[in-house]
């Protein structure tokens, strides 16, 4: 049995290699075994949250992957895929936590896909995935393997352009909101407001001219604002929706951040986890169990801050999800 799967595999693909293919959401929707975390591969407007594939529907549609391949030999003629294509797809289903540059689009309110990237992190390899070039439909994608734990951060910063534009800041600064009011203030600064920014600085008594120049820099266009979005799964529970994946099954934490490469700063809304299983209290608790943050990056790892993941748990096993 090995011989004749193996034989149906066309010799030579590598990891590398398969950077260069196009995988459409259908082919992706069945190598994964469902939607992706982050509905970035297989959409919510394709897919919605509340869908559990049939068994069958999905074999039958594996057994048609080596017809949509057209002999490229990616997969075998059950639909199983050569080692290289499974160890790209194998972060993407087994994802411990992903980031992407910007949020997910909410379907029922009709706004469009505006992320171009989406890196999924699992056990000891992760997937950096993005949009094919040269196709404005934005209906195909490419797979990069973004090699072991210890070369997450480079390989993720270079694929997502972050490595050309980040400048890490002279000055370190972090300020954390206590309450409400500075949270206020915190959003007022990222919406380009100097006197949000004096007042924050107030409250914590730092340098009123670094917030000041970054709200300033915000406001007149200086200084581009990016938004990414980080979510660490490894708590979260797919046992009742194997195949729907829903992003709003708890309790996992979220990093929503917005990010200022040519000051070196991160902006963070964080979501820490959601302690009562009880997703019916979610929205309530995600507000008390959050807060927001700011700080000037002298060092370290942006993925470790946009990730909301410590490095020294990159490629860990997750933990075990009590029932």
């Amino acid at each position: 049995m090995a011989e004749g799967l193996a034989g149906s595999f066309r010799p030579g693909w590598t990891v590398e290699s398969l950077g260069s293919v196009a995988f459409n959401p259908e082919q992706l929707y069945v190598l994964i075994g469902g939607p992706d975390y982050l509905r970035f591969l297989v959409s919510e407007s394709l897919v919605p949250f509340s869908y559990v594939g049939e068994p069958d529907t999905l074999e039958r549609m594996r057994s048609r992957l080596e017809f949509s391949f057209q002999g490229l030999g990616l997969v075998d003629s059950d639909g199983i895929p050569c080692p290289a294509l499974a160890s790209l797809v194998e972060p993407v289903r087994g994802c411990a936590f992903a980031v992407a540059d910007g949020l997910m689009p909410d379907v029922d309110e009709g706004e469009e896909e505006y992320r171009s990237f989406a890196a999924y992190f699992g056990v000891g390899s992760a997937t950096f995935t993005r949009f094919a070039p040269g196709q404005p439909s934005k209906d195909e994608f490419n797979l990069l393997g973004l090699g072991d734990p210890d070369g997450w951060e480079e390989s993720f910063n270079r694929n997502s352009g972050l490595s050309s534009v980040f400048r890490f800041a002279r000055t370190p600064l972090y300020v954390r909101c206590k309450d409400k009011e500075e949270k206020e203030m915190l959003a007022g600064l990222r919406g380009g407001s100097v006197d949000a920014a004096r007042a924050l600085a107030s409250a914590h008594g730092v340098d009123a001219g670094l917030l000041s120049d970054l709200a300033d820099g915000i406001a007149s266009g200086r200084y581009r604002v990016y938004p990414v979005q980080g979510v660490d799964y490894r708590r979260t529970r797919l046992e009742a929706i194997p195949q729907a994946r829903d992003l709003r099954v708890g309790p996992q934490p979220w990093v929503f951040s917005f990010v200022v490469p040519d000051a070196g700063v991160v902006m963070r809304l964080v979501y820490v986890p959601n302690p009562d299983p009880d997703l019916s209290v979610w929205d309530e608790h995600r507000t008390l169990y959050s807060y927001m943050d700011i700080e000037f990056v002298a060092g370290g790892s942006l993925l470790e801050r946009l990730s909301g993941v410590p490095r020294i748990e990159w490629g860990a096993a997750p933990p075990a999800v009590g029932r």
